[in-house]
């Protein structure tokens, strides 16, 4: 019984030990940790505080982007084998709500998060023409994928405009995008309403998988310039304009 209890209490040291290393471990060591879920495409600068309670900027690869994130760390939770990440200090911070991560599942809960468009890049090939407009923001009061995929969400995303080197502009006005899991994947539904173009479609993605059927169109009989100059790269839409189609893997834009 003494050999059990002596078992017992070495086992609750290393277990204090090891939260006492956590919540005192500087925060500058989630920087790496980002930068791997990212692909490279994202990291985090000029952080500060530990990192079970820390504030950072998210930056992309080469710092075009900066937004500010707060988070903290459930100890007690992460015992339990359970990861729950609260982000945001208050709500005036960009990027708030509760993320929670287990053996087989990713779910996000109360989440609001208004992050600037041109953040896309990183994901997109390296074509210097194109500049993003814009913020998106992200609602989900609760939403799941991995084991007991569930819940929906709403991305939008306003002013929505690209624009090529020489200021040439897509304008789509405001664009609004339905999200939801159906099996594997997430899939968004898009609309637009004003601008000087529509856009339309599907995006999916499935673990590195993506899945793109977009369409675009123009509001008047003449087409913007910048639509006349990509129609090529694309297919003939019947009701004027161009579809874009998709399939492959996503990959994070090497910078």
């Amino acid at each position: 019984m003494r050999a059990v209890l002596r078992g017992l209490a070495a086992l609750a040291v290393v277990l204090v030990l090891a939260v006492c290393a956590v919540r005192f471990a500087p925060a500058t060591l989630a920087t790496r940790g980002v930068r791997e879920a990212s692909g490279g495409a994202l990291t985090l600068a000029d952080a500060r505080g530990t990192l079970v309670d820390g504030r950072a900027r998210l930056v992309d690869s080469v710092h075009g982007v900066s937004v500010p994130v707060a988070w903290k760390v459930d100890t007690g939770a992460a015992l339990g084998g359970t990861l729950v990440v609260r982000l945001g200090d208050g709500p005036g911070d960009p990027v708030r709500g509760i993320v929670r991560v287990t053996r087989d599942a990713i779910a996000l809960e109360a989440a609001d998060i208004t992050l600037p468009a041109a953040l896309a890049r990183a994901w997109l090939p390296p074509v210097p023409m194109i500049d993003i407009g814009g913020d998106v923001r992200v609602t989900a009061p609760s939403w799941q994928v991995g084991a007991g995929a569930h819940g929906d969400a709403r991305a939008y995303w306003t002013p929505a405009r690209v624009a090529d080197a020489r200021a040439e502009t897509l304008d789509f006005g405001a664009v609004t995008a339905t999200i939801e899991t159906r099996g594997d994947a997430t899939v968004a539904v898009l609309s637009s309403a004003g601008g000087d173009t529509v856009i339309g479609g599907t995006l999916g993605v499935s673990g590195t998988r993506i899945d793109a059927d977009i369409t675009l169109t123009p509001r008047a009989a003449t087409p913007a310039p910048l639509l006349r100059a990509i129609e090529g790269f694309g297919a003939p839409a019947p009701a004027g304009g161009a579809r874009f189609a998709y399939h492959g893997t996503l990959m994070p834009n090497p910078r």
